[in-house]
């Protein structure tokens, strides 16, 4: 083969090896950047052939010695240029303007590309560079991605993987989510870039027959690579996470107070924080001093001069109403006994439209028998809060969105108003040590009258047994309660007692337990963080009092639990009634149930933490105060005006002055609105009426302020319906300040798509056999998944068309079927009397929406019986049990076989290529003890480090191999004997100063037999 030929070869193999993997990680990590950003300057495809070629150019240059600095810089000025040129032509015309920019994000990418492919060409440790970069790379998206992998479960194959082994949304399921996406794809292109480099480097004059063997050994490499990479995923399916590792990552991972997260909304690319549904003792947590919502709480305490003294409220999030000794967890157990009542008010906030209320009415009229108590209403204004979170004071029973005011939508995305009924008891921290007379005189009626409540003889039963839980096994916190309460027998006197417990002081006067967001770890594992707490340590965050406090009062046979929120201070005379709230602000507390009176707060925690009223930074100036639109309508979408200036709108409620109106169908009118600005707003973004899509269904809500509507009286039943009154009196069109379309999935009687589905199990059939009653788990309508609480929606009749059911591949009727416990089901209608009920709106809570519009025997089309079987999970788990033990078995052997083969190559060869592999033989051997040849030569190596070390003869076998390769005259008979012997020899004296195991322990490291393949 000529020499142009081999160098091209070379070349080709080259950009082969390294280039193609190099175009595959970067837009691989490209498509993970896509599904975090919510707005791309240049096309994907358009970016990954523009990076490709530019790389693949620039490497075919470069490779044959073109000049770096000349062409690199008539690229980059003939790029600058035409970039200016388009600049300069943008003018008032935004598709130029937008193809400019797109010119400039291909530009960038041409660049680096072009640099690149340089990297591969010249730069001899580009490789290593390359492995770096991407590897910091990947580790910045696993720093991003970590605290929220949600949006990366698109992919099919690692969701499944991810949510077969974890419970969605963990910190493991995170962990295994983005390792498995990020972190093994990169590791495998670093190892491999770097071993492919090394391999290709060896061979100095290049033929077909070398890049085959180089074709053979990276595939080799990559076998292996995956088998090594894919193992700890394989031990994880099988066996599980290790215990003593996910206590350490749930450490190395803490977050504010143990249940505070921070995500990034991925259409605002701006932080969000909220609550998780549980708090967890951990060594250490950080804190964010990110601003998260302003609020003004119109709760003051009336003094006796005419003024008042505002009453900030702590918000509550979640209640925990269950302690995991194991994991040391306070969770939120979502469905606890029928018989424990629910007060956590949890609307779809997201998807109520403005102007517009959802009220629980079962919770209102639950905490309005309760004595002492009062409605409070709160205005929330959310900067960084999660839109899903609802946050308000014990206990809230209604939200009502309402528009930002237009001064504030730089700062706020929304606003609600939340009514709550509180308990008068719930007293903010400073009221304790306050020396104003009438605020010590209300402490001290709220002190008798607890006290005077009585014990919890008459309470449920099963509510007692529910909120009084413990671990039995717990004797030291069951003790400690016993000796703190000893002698006392009313229940608000043994709280007061477990409180002032955490508030004692020592013989100095110094508290005994002390605040800090560090408080270590026990020293012995078998030590809980609970009792390193209680009983040594005696320093920690909220979560360690409040949690310690519900633990001695249950043991004490006091119900209670734990909320979390944010605490909330009074840090301003100049806004009375504003609260700014912080990040660093998540908080936890205890409730505790009085008979009569419910669920009181009561905070544990030491003053250096609810009273450090000093902010961050300074509060701003509260916001302009949002109003409830005099009028809002929510419809469907049912034509434009003639001058596309207005929209017809056929409504399904509408409100009016706060009195909210549902419309029967029947009573419907096409009613005629003009936004004032000419606009709609479609998915954030403002768009001309007109010039959207309207050949899909499109629900409407829309909101006005106008002055002449507002003057308008009151409408009163006796005027007729609602719509004629609007009619009569409303101008038409009927002004509005904006206008939101959502479009949803066209409804029409030809659909025959699915309507409606539910998952659950069998509970029992309807007296005629022709129903089954189910206990649902999921429920599915139109397209879209909606929460189940089996409190609420505690069954569902459904009704089999053709009286059947499917069983694997056998249709029998409904009669014929035994009910048995661990039947579950899944049903699916497209029946078109489903079809009629209008959509889920969340203008109400989820199950009175679904009781009151969906028949009581619901017809389904097909129901399909979902007996207990082998899950696919275990055959996989079988099949990767196999695919680990041989791999295990090949690595572990993986030595060996090396070992025989080189024998056998020894024995099959001769002359030269017999020499050759006695010498790869003697390398192997040495390699597999530790001792690599490094920058000597190989008879350096042989005379100064092997003889000495072992007392062989390799410096001799050398010179006799280094003569045989260079010289053309053969070996003489003397040279020939000696290299019969020298392997045996050879052999003998490397193995004798090691034992039996040691050689053992040796030939199984794995790591040196491929550094021996794979690195010469």
């Amino acid at each position: 083969m000529s020499q142009s030929r081999k160098s091209f070869l070379a070349v080709v193999t080259n950009a082969a090896f390294k280039l193609i993997p190099t175009i595959l990680v970067v837009g691989y990590l490209w498509w993970l950047w896509m599904f975090s950003t919510a707005e791309l300057h240049a096309d994907p495809w358009g970016f990954m052939l523009v990076f490709s070629a530019g790389m693949i150019i620039s490497y075919l240059l470069y490779a044959q010695n073109v000049r770096f600095s000349i062409t690199f810089l008539a690229l980059v000025g003939v790029l600058w240029a035409v970039y200016q040129l388009m600049s300069s032509n943008s003018s008032g015309e935004f598709d130029a303007l937008y193809y400019s920019i797109s010119f400039l994000s291909l530009s960038v990418a041409l660049v680096a590309a072009w640099l690149v492919g340089f990297g591969f060409a010249r730069v001899k440790i580009f490789p290593w560079i390359a492995a770096l970069a991407v590897l910091l790379v990947a580790g910045s998206r696993i720093v991003s991605e970590f605290p929220d992998a949600s949006h990366l479960m698109n992919v099919d194959v690692v969701r499944w993987m991810s949510t077969s082994i974890f419970t969605e949304g963990s910190l493991l399921f995170r962990l295994f989510t983005t390792l498995a996406l990020i972190f093994t794809p990169v590791l495998f292109y670093a190892v491999y870039i770097i071993f492919i480099n090394e391999m290709l480097a060896k061979f100095e004059n290049f033929d077909v027959r070398n890049f085959f063997v180089v074709l053979r050994k990276s595939g080799s490499l990559a076998a292996i690579l995956l088998l090594i990479l894919m193992a700890p995923f394989a031990y994880i399916l099988l066996f599980g996470f290790p215990d003593f590792l996910e206590e350490k990552l749930q450490e190395g991972v803490a977050n504010s107070a143990s249940f505070l997260k921070k995500t990034y909304n991925q259409g605002t690319n701006q932080p969000e924080f909220d609550l998780n549904d549980y708090a967890q003792l951990l060594p250490e947590v950080k804190l964010s001093d990110e601003t998260v919502f302003c609020t003004y709480i119109d709760n003051f305490f009336p003094t006796r001069d005419g003024g008042k003294i505002p009453m900030p409220l702590h918000f509550r999030r979640f209640v925990l109403n269950r302690f995991e000794p194991r994991t040391e967890k306070f969770v939120l157990d979502p469905y606890p006994p029928s018989a424990i009542p629910s007060d956590l008010f949890s609307p779809s906030t997201r998807d109520v439209p403005i102007g517009f209320s959802v009220e629980d009415s079962v919770i209102e009229a639950e905490t309005r028998r309760f004595a002492q108590r009062k409605d409070v209403t709160s205005t929330v204004y959310i900067q960084t809060l999660s839109p899903d979170a609802f946050v308000a004071p014990n206990t809230g029973y209604s939200y009502r969105k309402m528009p930002v005011p237009p001064e504030d939508k730089e700062t706020f995305h929304t606003v609600y108003q939340s009514k709550s009924n509180i308990s008068l008891f719930n007293l903010p921290p400073f009221v304790f040590s306050s020396s104003n007379p009438e605020l010590m005189a209300y402490r001290e009626m709220r002190q008798q009258t607890l006290e005077n409540i009585g014990g919890y003889e008459k309470l449920d039963s099963t509510f007692m047994r529910y909120y009084t839980q413990i671990d039995e096994s717990d004797s030291l916190i069951i003790n400690l309660a016993k000796e703190i309460t000893a002698g006392i027998d009313n229940p608000y006197h043994k709280v007061q007692a477990i409180i002032d417990y955490f508030f004692a002081t020592d013989e100095e006067g110094k508290p005994i337990f002390t605040y800090t967001l560090e408080p270590g770890s026990p020293p012995s594992a078998e030590q809980s963080f609970m009792h390193y707490f209680l009983f040594d340590n005696k320093k920690g965050y909220c979560t360690y009092f409040a949690g310690a406090t519900v633990l001695l009062l249950r043991a004490a046979g006091i119900p209670c639990r734990m909320a979390v929120g944010y605490a909330i201070y009074d840090r301003s005379n100049k806004n009375t009634g504003w609260y700014w709230v912080y990040a660093d602000q998540g908080h936890a507390w205890l409730e505790v149930y009085f008979p009569g009176y419910g669920w009181i707060d009561f905070d544990t925690t030491p003053s250096d933490d609810n009273e450090s009223m000093t902010p961050p930074k300074p509060d701003a100036t509260p916001p302009q105060y949002a109003r409830s639109p005099v009028l809002s309508v929510l419809g469907e979408v049912t034509g434009i005006g003639g001058d596309s200036s207005s929209i017809f709108i056929r409504p399904y409620k509408l409100t009016y002055k706060e009195d909210e109106f549902d419309i029967d169908d029947a009573d419907s009118k096409i009613i005629e609105i003009r936004p004032d600005d000419g606009t709609v707003t479609i998915d954030n973004e403002k768009v001309r009426i007109g010039e959207f899509e309207d050949n899909r269904k499109m629900i409407l809500s829309t909101y006005s302020f106008n002055y002449d509507l507002e003057k308008l009286p009151k409408y009163r039943s006796r005027y007729g319906d609602i719509l004629s009154w609007m009619d009569r009196r409303f101008p038409k069109p009927i002004p509005v300040d904006e206008a939101i379309i959502v479009y949803q999935e066209e409804e029409n009687e030809e659909d025959e798509g699915l309507i409606f589905a539910v998952d659950g199990r069998i509970k029992s059939f309807s007296s005629d056999s022709s129903s089954l009653v189910v206990a649902p788990t999921k429920i599915e309508y139109r397209g879209k998944n909606y929460p189940v609480d089996q409190r609420l929606i505690p069954s569902v009749t459904i009704r089999p068309k053709d009286g059947k059911i499917q069983v694997d591949d056998e249709v029998i009727a409904l009669p014929e079927l035994q009910v048995g416990d661990s039947m579950l089901i899944a049903a699916e209608s497209s029946d078109k009397v489903l079809q009629a009920i209008k959509p889920y709106l969340a203008t109400e809570p989820f199950p009175n929406w679904f009781k009151n519009s969906f028949p009581e025997q619901i017809p389904v089309d097909k129901v399909t019986l979902q007996l207990p079987e082998t899950p696919l999970i275990y055959q996989v788990l079988w099949t990767l049990l196999w695919i680990v033990l041989i791999a295990a078995l090949v690595l572990a052997s993986l030595a060996l076989f090396v070992y025989l083969f080189l024998n056998w190559r020894i024995g099959s060869s001769k002359d030269n290529t017999r020499l050759y592999w006695v010498y790869r033989y003697a390398l192997m051997v040495l390699h597999q003890f530790g001792i690599y040849r490094t920058v000597k030569t190989p008879l350096e190596f042989a005379k100064d480090t092997v003889d000495p070390t072992f007392g062989t003869e390799f410096s001799q076998f050398m010179n006799v191999y280094l003569k045989a390769k260079y010289s053309p005259q053969g070996l003489a008979t003397s040279e020939a004997e000696f290299v019969d012997r020298f392997t045996q020899n050879f052999r003998d004296k490397v193995f004798q100063p090691y034992s039996r195991w040691d050689v053992i322990k040796n030939f199984l490291n794995f790591i040196r037999t491929l550094r021996f393949l794979f690195v010469k």
